[in-house]
């Protein structure tokens, strides 16, 4: 097979590629943009941070795209290729299906180990710059949380209710605050009005009432007490993190580079949850992109059908085969989580499934000759 043929066969792919990536990604981060719209226009969070949350989440979506994305790219393409009668053309010239699939071959090499570099490093390095920037968008702009007539959880088992709020003044109206931080002294306040501020370099989340009353409840012994105020103040920290807290959320395994992870597995050894979790993230990171060397195989077979009406459906059997790929890893991860299975197993065994997908999709496309169909 000729540079000509091999380069305008993946000049398809890689175009059709890039346009499902973009339609595949925009469709799994619809559900976001409007939860992040709505942060934007109605509750005054700046736009650049909204644009910064919703950057730090397309690693992670992009985890999940990319092989769906180039398989399906790839059932277009000979999708249509065959409908126009090209590949007829290509096989009475001597070319075989094994010549066309081959560059794509070496086309999934490539974003197999594209994926393997946004799992193992971009997508953990994203969802800790995630943490951060949500953390600070709550400490800059802590209204965002309170929404008018519902009762809103806020901070540190506290819940409030605002009747109204000024978003730009931070002026509140008809405010009912449940504080359950000492659970053996309960408190309700309650004040026809409030202003709420915030104090960045202190870290600090200031809710100032006016002419109202605190209801406050004692466990021992079982009692109520009331007090009127003219002005109250309850501030809520939003400090740095304790050492404690940040080692965690450094540990969690999806926001652990690759060599965190794979060094912090055998230091997590005398752990045994820890040590699950870990290996299950290891074969996750390397199972998942080594799926894409498979979809030039599966895709092929998919593509190439022999009436008009089945190659219609190539495109939905991709993607029900990679919604069922992506169903079965899940449920690998729960088996393992139950001590069923090992996470190796678990994690391969969709692998090795899809393996043999393509191989029979593949088989029955290159075993004969292909009909041209019915214009």
């Amino acid at each position: 097979m000729g540079k000509t043929l091999r380069r305008y066969l993946l000049r398809e792919v890689v175009s059709l590629l890039l346009l499902g990536l973009l339609l595949t990604t925009f469709v799994l981060a619809s559900v976001q943009m409007v939860d992040l719209v709505d942060l934007a226009l109605a509750k005054g969070v700046a736009v650049w941070r909204v644009a910064t949350v919703f950057g730090y989440m397309m690693p992670s979506y992009l985890e999940l795209t990319l092989p769906m994305a180039f398989l399906l790219s790839i059932v277009a393409t000979f999708a249509r290729l065959a409908r126009g009668g090209e590949v007829l053309a290509m096989r009475a010239a001597g070319v075989s299906f094994l010549q066309l699939t081959l560059p794509l071959a070496a086309l999934a090499l490539a974003v197999s180990a594209v994926s393997f570099v946004v799992a193992a490093w971009a997508s953990p390095w994203a969802n800790r710059g995630l943490e951060r920037a949500i953390t600070e968008m709550a400490r800059t702009r802590i209204s965002a949380a309170l929404t008018p007539g519902i009762f809103s959880p806020w901070v540190e088992d506290i819940v409030v209710y605002v009747g109204a709020i000024n978003r730009k003044t931070g002026d509140v109206a008809e405010v009912l605050v449940a504080d359950e931080r000492d659970i053996e002294h309960p408190r309700t306040i309650l004040a026809p009005r409030g202003n709420l501020t915030t104090d960045d370099e202190a870290k600090m989340a200031r809710l100032r009432m006016y002419d109202g009353s605190i209801l406050s409840e004692y466990a021992i012994p079982r009692s109520y007490d009331r007090t009127a105020f003219e002005s109250f103040e309850l501030n809520v920290s939003f400090g740095a993190e304790t050492v404690e807290a940040r080692s965690s959320y450094l540990e969690e395994p999806r926001r652990m580079s690759w060599q965190t992870l794979v060094d912090s597995r055998g230091a997590a050894s005398d752990d045994a949850l820890k040590a699950q979790e870990r290996g299950i993230e290891i074969q996750r990171r390397v199972a998942v992109p080594f799926s894409c060397v498979l979809m030039p195989w599966l895709g092929v077979g998919l593509g190439v059908r022999q009436s008009r009406a089945t190659r219609s459906r190539g495109v939905a059997i991709g993607l029900l085969a990679i919604l069922v790929y992506y169903f079965l890893v899940t449920a690998g991860m729960t088996l393992v989580h139950q001590g069923l299975v090992s996470a190796p197993v678990a994690l391969w065994a969709p692998n090795v499934l899809l393996l043999a997908a393509a191989f029979l999709a593949f088989r029955s496309v290159s075993a004969r000759p292909p009909k041209r169909g019915r214009p």
